[in-house]
Protein backbone atom coordinates (compact mmCIF):
# COMPACT_ATOMS: atom_id res chain seq x y z
CA UNK A 1 0.00 0.00 0.00
CA UNK A 2 1.47 3.35 -0.96
CA UNK A 3 0.21 6.91 -1.67
CA UNK A 4 -3.18 6.33 -1.21
CA UNK A 5 -4.11 9.25 0.68
CA UNK A 6 -5.21 11.03 -2.41
CA UNK A 7 -9.00 12.69 -2.51
CA UNK A 8 -9.20 11.14 -6.19
CA UNK A 9 -7.71 8.01 -5.21
CA UNK A 10 -7.61 5.89 -8.25
CA UNK A 11 -5.34 2.97 -7.89
CA UNK A 12 -3.10 1.81 -10.63
CA UNK A 13 -3.80 -1.19 -12.19
CA UNK A 14 -0.54 -2.78 -11.87
CA UNK A 15 0.29 -5.30 -14.00
CA UNK A 16 3.34 -7.01 -12.58
CA UNK A 17 1.35 -8.01 -9.27
CA UNK A 18 0.43 -10.99 -8.67
CA UNK A 19 -2.46 -11.59 -11.04
CA UNK A 20 -4.60 -13.27 -8.09
CA UNK A 21 -4.25 -11.05 -5.46
CA UNK A 22 -4.64 -8.42 -7.27
CA UNK A 23 -8.13 -9.65 -8.49
CA UNK A 24 -9.07 -10.46 -4.95
CA UNK A 25 -8.08 -6.88 -3.91
CA UNK A 26 -10.36 -5.66 -6.74
CA UNK A 27 -13.26 -8.07 -5.89
CA UNK A 28 -13.30 -7.02 -2.32
CA UNK A 29 -13.44 -3.44 -3.46
CA UNK A 30 -16.18 -3.87 -5.78
CA UNK A 31 -18.14 -5.64 -3.25
CA UNK A 32 -17.29 -3.57 -0.47
CA UNK A 33 -18.89 -0.26 -2.94
CA UNK A 34 -15.53 0.87 -3.80
CA UNK A 35 -15.04 -0.08 -7.06
CA UNK A 36 -14.39 3.17 -8.48
CA UNK A 37 -11.06 3.31 -6.67
CA UNK A 38 -9.88 0.60 -8.87
CA UNK A 39 -10.28 2.71 -12.26
CA UNK A 40 -6.51 4.05 -12.16
CA UNK A 41 -4.58 3.12 -15.71
CA UNK A 42 -2.64 0.05 -16.30
CA UNK A 43 1.22 0.25 -15.72
CA UNK A 44 3.89 -1.83 -14.52
CA UNK A 45 6.02 -0.68 -11.24
CA UNK A 46 8.55 -1.51 -9.62
CA UNK A 47 8.23 -1.10 -6.11
CA UNK A 48 8.36 -2.65 -2.38
CA UNK A 49 6.55 -5.51 -3.12
CA UNK A 50 8.95 -6.67 -6.38
CA UNK A 51 11.83 -8.00 -4.34
CA UNK A 52 8.86 -10.60 -2.66
CA UNK A 53 8.09 -11.91 -5.78
CA UNK A 54 11.44 -12.36 -7.25
CA UNK A 55 11.79 -14.82 -4.16
CA UNK A 56 8.02 -16.40 -4.96
CA UNK A 57 6.12 -14.89 -2.39
CA UNK A 58 2.87 -12.99 -4.45
CA UNK A 59 2.00 -9.71 -3.86
CA UNK A 60 0.09 -6.84 -4.96
CA UNK A 61 0.64 -2.87 -4.87
CA UNK A 62 -2.02 -0.48 -4.23
CA UNK A 63 -1.14 2.46 -5.12
CA UNK A 64 -1.98 5.44 -7.02
CA UNK A 65 0.82 7.21 -9.43
CA UNK A 66 -1.63 10.49 -9.56
CA UNK A 67 -1.45 12.77 -6.83
CA UNK A 68 -2.20 16.45 -7.89
CA UNK A 69 -4.84 18.81 -8.82
CA UNK A 70 -7.19 17.07 -11.30
CA UNK A 71 -7.46 13.40 -12.32
CA UNK A 72 -3.70 13.35 -14.32
CA UNK A 73 -1.74 15.24 -12.57
CA UNK A 74 1.30 14.27 -10.66
CA UNK A 75 2.08 18.15 -9.23
CA UNK A 76 2.21 16.93 -5.52
CA UNK A 77 3.88 13.58 -5.50
CA UNK A 78 7.31 14.69 -3.59
CA UNK A 79 7.44 18.26 -3.53
CA UNK A 80 6.59 21.20 -0.44
CA UNK A 81 3.01 20.54 -1.50
CA UNK A 82 3.19 16.92 -0.60
CA UNK A 83 1.39 17.56 3.16
CA UNK A 84 -1.07 16.33 5.52
CA UNK A 85 -3.72 19.10 3.80
CA UNK A 86 -4.04 17.18 0.65
CA UNK A 87 -4.93 13.85 2.24
CA UNK A 88 -7.94 11.81 2.71
CA UNK A 89 -9.09 9.99 5.51
CA UNK A 90 -11.71 8.74 3.58
CA UNK A 91 -9.69 7.56 0.67
CA UNK A 92 -7.06 5.48 3.33
CA UNK A 93 -10.06 4.11 5.21
CA UNK A 94 -11.62 2.87 1.93
CA UNK A 95 -8.42 1.18 1.39
CA UNK A 96 -7.88 0.00 5.08
CA UNK A 97 -11.54 -1.58 4.20
CA UNK A 98 -10.31 -3.43 1.12
CA UNK A 99 -7.05 -4.69 2.83
CA UNK A 100 -9.04 -6.04 5.75
CA UNK A 101 -11.87 -7.18 4.13
CA UNK A 102 -9.52 -9.22 1.80
CA UNK A 103 -7.31 -11.21 4.06
CA UNK A 104 -9.34 -14.21 4.73
CA UNK A 105 -9.18 -14.83 0.52
CA UNK A 106 -6.10 -14.07 0.48
CA UNK A 107 -5.26 -16.48 3.71
CA UNK A 108 -6.40 -19.40 1.20
CA UNK A 109 -3.57 -18.89 -1.57
CA UNK A 110 -4.67 -19.16 -5.19
CA UNK A 111 -7.26 -20.98 -6.60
Amino acid sequence: VDMIGDTRLRVTNEISSTPWVFNVLKKTATRLGYEEIFAGPRAHILDDHSPFQQIGIPGAVLIDLKFGPGWTSNAYWHTEKDDIDKISPNSIEAIGHIVIESLGELSKGEG
